[in-house]
């Protein structure tokens, strides 16, 4: 099982988002626990392009763009109603003018490993959901065959996906942002997201949320996928 001791910062998916968000809080010294459902490597059907803009975060984070599968690329084709158009990346004074291609099955287990090196601890093939206490974060269970345990971190960062189990348990929907109390959450306290990958990590602190069907009286997996 996880380690007996709870962290300060519990990382709900292990994606680039949070990947990154375990990278810099586990950097900045906080004890952080990054938890992914799944074993690497894991098949994604999206993602694989970078945007210079990805490529600077990860450049950032020390990723090796010499490893094997790994296609740099100037620029982008789009191909719509029989026309196709060629565009080569900008030159940019923050961001490189090149972009990339690798297959998340590689992305994310390398991801994950840097933020391993700052410190962080991977629980792979664990999943997490929200321990709800009289209408309150109290906890996350994270639960393995062998068993369920909770923990109580100060802080949650949910990089999951909105519609994935932790997010619908809290009510976050397509259409609507996360209950009130919760805020998009920077990859380190100096540095904010700067694409939609990014973008998608959000925080919460064990406080209250707002009531909804998916969470009133609910076991922390009697919910569907």
């Amino acid at each position: 099982m996880a380690p007996s001791a709870s962290p300060e910062v519990l990382v709900v998916g292990g994606g680039p988002a949070g990947a990154a968000a375990a990278f810099w809080l586990a950097r900045r010294g906080r004890t952080v626990w990054l938890v992914e459902k799944q074993r690497y490597p894991r098949a994604k059907t999206c993602g694989d392009g970078l945007t210079p803009r990805s490529i600077y975060e990860l450049e950032a984070m020390g990723f090796d763009f010499a490893v094997p599968g790994f296609h740099r690329c100037r620029g982008l084709r789009a191909v719509a109603g029989g026309l196709t158009l060629e565009f080569d990346w900008p030159v940019h004074p923050v961001y490189p003018n090149w972009g990339g291609v690798i297959r998340r099955t590689d992305l994310d287990e390398r991801a994950a490993s840097l933020a391993v090196g700052q410190g962080a601890t991977l629980l792979t093939g664990v999943e997490a959901a929200p321990l709800l206490e009289g209408g309150r974060i109290a906890g996350v269970a994270l639960r393995r065959p062998e068993g369920v345990e909770v923990a109580r971190p100060g802080v949650v960062v949910v990089a999951d996906g909105a519609l994935r189990r932790f997010g619908r348990a809290l009510g976050a929907h397509r259409d609507r942002r996360l209950p009130i109390g919760w805020a998009a959450a920077a990859t380190s306290p100096a540095r904010a997201p700067t694409t939609a990958s990014w973008r998608a990590t959000w925080t919460c602190t064990m406080s209250p949320v707002p009531s909804s069907p998916a969470t009133a009286g609910s076991s922390p997996w009697a919910t569907g996928r």
